[in-house]
């Protein structure tokens, strides 16, 4: 029996969902792939997960499109991936898993490195890297939704994804998970490999001034249900976004560091 899905919530990516399903085929354990595919998909998503042997059910925002895919999942563990990330090795999944049963988390999230990356991200995303790994040292339950790493029972024991909270809503999950289970950062050599395409159309800056107002904003006034009161902007400039090649080999060395 399979013990380990995939879970990847996807809206208009077809080009990059191509890319990590490809991939994912490479990894050493055996497990399924479930795409929440948005209602509002315009492209050609569901062919590309089809064609590739995933399962596809609805989806929708982010925590929707995940929930969903988790209430379909087989198994103990269940990665929740982004559309737009990569594994930095074959044995992702399984020494992931390992490390997760060694350490006996129930969730846990990794280390987040740049597919062909310039030095300015390099830099970011060390710090980043740096920043989520000191505040969990702390017991914050602080993640980044690029990749979660959840068991079936954790994510049924906190009633999954709050789905009323649009943004920050991995956070507010893994919190959630740390406040009544085990709950980590995995060791660096387990990586994911980000995308810089948001980056790179956004800019350092305004990513790292909304991330900053969305925890500023949480401590005041609580869960984002809005994600105007952050970015009114979001989903146009999200939309405008353009793909960046990318490939795993290139950057294979980061998460070795």
């Amino acid at each position: 029996m399979t013990n380990v899905s995939v879970v990847i919530p996807v809206k208009d990516e077809q080009e990059l969902l191509g890319k990590l399903l490809s991939e994912l085929k490479k990894q050493t354990l055996e497990h399924e792939v479930i795409v929440a595919l948005s209602p509002e998909t315009t492209d050609d998503s569901e062919k590309v997960a089809r064609t590739h042997g995933a399962r596809v059910v609805q989806g929708g925002m982010p925590a929707v499109g995940r929930n969903n895919g988790a209430a379909v999942a087989k198994g103990t563990y269940i990665f929740f991936l982004d559309a737009d990330v990569l594994p930095a090795q074959t044995h992702f999944l399984e020494h992931a898993v390992d490390e997760m049963q060694r350490r006996k988390l129930s969730c846990a999230t990794v280390a987040n490195y740049v597919q062909q990356p310039k030095l300015r991200e390099r830099i970011f995303y060390g710090l980043f890297n740096f920043s989520i790994r000191t505040l969990n040292t702390f017991g914050q339950g602080y993640s980044c939704g690029t990749c979660i790493i959840t068991q079936s029972d954790a994510h049924k024991d906190i009633g999954g994804f709050n789905e009323h909270v649009e943004f920050f809503e991995d956070v507010e999950y893994t919190q959630r998970i740390a406040r009544k289970h085990p709950y980590g950062m995995l060791s660096r050599k387990h990586a994911i490999l980000v995308n810089p395409r948001r980056m790179r159309t956004d800019g350092i800056l305004v990513m790292t001034w909304y991330a900053l107002r969305a925890i500023w904003y949480r401590k005041i006034h609580g869960e984002i249900t809005d994600i105007a009161v952050i970015d009114e902007n979001y989903f146009s400039r999200k939309k405008n976004q353009t793909t960046t090649p990318s490939t795993t080999q290139a950057t294979q060395e980061q998460s070795k560091e």
